[in-house]
């Protein structure tokens, strides 16, 4: 790979992450470093990348919410804009909703692109909006532990919108359940393809 990652986390007092250091930088090569800021508000988390670019543009924003387990429940990917002191603009790139069961095992991510919420009206087989269903065995998942104690950065390092359209993000998350994953149904979809 011409410009190998490495992403780097740090942490609070509290063990919480508040930065995250993607760097695509490799000697002789013009990768890049990004750096995102994460803020905390009960159970939210709210992503930045720091930008030298338009001050009045935040091009990546994420806001994460999670559940009473710690489990992620929303994931809004937007683009905000102050194009003036008392004017802000939200232009959402997309809008996912994660259900669960009992056993803590994603069964159903729901994905809505260039909304402003997860419309009610959003039709599963619409051109914006997909489904994802997931089943699984009444077996002890191996990696439960193992993927459940890095968690969060599983969900921070997430290549959004790209990888949870495509599947990245649900193989790194989805082994977060007490059990194996046995069946993954996709809606048809230009965006994921066939089922």
């Amino acid at each position: 790979n011409l410009f190998p990652a490495k992403t780097v986390f740090y942490y609070d007092n509290n063990n919480n992450i508040i930065k995250m250091e993607k760097d695509r930088r490799s000697p002789g090569t013009t990768g890049q470093l990004y750096t995102y800021l994460f803020t905390y508000n009960q159970n939210t988390i709210d992503r930045k990348l720091i930008s030298n670019q338009d001050p009045n543009v935040i091009e990546d924003h994420i806001r994460y919410t999670f559940n009473s387990n710690g489990f992620l429940t929303t994931y809004h990917d937007f683009s905000e804009f102050q194009p003036s002191p008392n004017t802000i603009e939200i232009n959402t790139n997309l809008y996912a909703t994660f259900e669960y069961d009992s056993n803590n095992n994603i069964i159903q991510i729901k994905k809505t692109l260039y909304g402003t919420h997860d419309l009610s009206d959003s039709a599963p087989n619409s051109i914006n909006t997909s489904i994802i269903t997931y089943q699984y065995d009444n077996k002890t998942n191996p990696l439960y532990q193992i993927y459940r104690n890095h968690y969060l950065n599983y969900v921070f390092n997430n290549e959004a919108p790209y990888g949870i359209l495509n599947g990245s993000f649900q193989d790194r998350i989805v082994f977060n359940g007490a059990n194996n994953l046995i069946k993954t149904t996709y809606i048809v979809n230009e965006n994921v393809g066939t089922p």
